[in-house]
């Protein structure tokens, strides 16, 4: 089987990062960029028997990692979606796996090695309160409480109306989870919100 060697799995993956972050016209562009860059320097493999192609145009770049039913953003894992009474419904477990499979450094109140996190939620009597109910509920089960990482999450919901002029049947409801993530990870993503 062929493989695209580390160099250029890494070069892909932030290709699509940024395809994701700009508008179709910038995206026409970088590619308009990659063109000019791969005419100049040519991507080299390790390993002579693999071909590894760069996208240079936005049709490549669409079939590779954008749009196409082989491409990386369509077949990337997301939560299940299921629908309860037409509404539509993603799973808070399979959410919270994701996003640890990601590698989000989440807060936790005991991370089950020993280390308690400190700061924000963590530091009211509430928190403590918490982590002893869970503590005892896991003894009570014949858990191992040492090895057990206890945390916490925030659910809040809104409704709104879709489209302001056409009211009927148009309204909508989210219910919205704030996971518990360390301070450095809230400082510097654009998607935190919450205490």
């Amino acid at each position: 089987m062929d493989m695209i060697p580390m160099g250029g799995t890494i070069l892909i993956l932030q290709l699509l990062d940024v395809l994701l972050d700009v508008t179709k016209k910038r995206q026409i562009g970088l590619m308009n960029l990659s063109q000019i860059f791969t005419t100049f320097v040519k991507p080299q493999s390790v390993n002579p028997d693999v071909s590894f192609h760069f996208p240079t145009t936005m049709k490549e770049a669409d079939a590779l990692l954008l749009s196409g039913s082989n491409s990386m953003f369509v077949n990337f894992p997301v939560e299940d979606v299921y629908t309860i009474n037409k509404h539509a419904c993603i799973s808070l477990i399979q959410k919270i796996d994701h996003a640890m499979a990601h590698g989000i450094d989440f807060h936790f109140l005991n991370d089950g090695k020993g280390n308690r996190g400190k700061g924000g939620i963590n530091d009211y009597p509430v928190a403590l309160e918490l982590e002893n109910r869970v503590k005892a509920y896991v003894l009570q089960n014949n858990g191992e409480v040492e090895k057990t990482a206890i945390g916490w999450i925030i659910l809040w919901s809104d409704s709104f109306v879709v489209h302001w002029s056409k009211q009927e049947d148009n309204s909508m409801w989210i219910l919205v989870f704030l996971k518990m993530t360390t301070p450095a990870i809230r400082q510097r993503s654009c998607f935190w919100s919450g205490g």
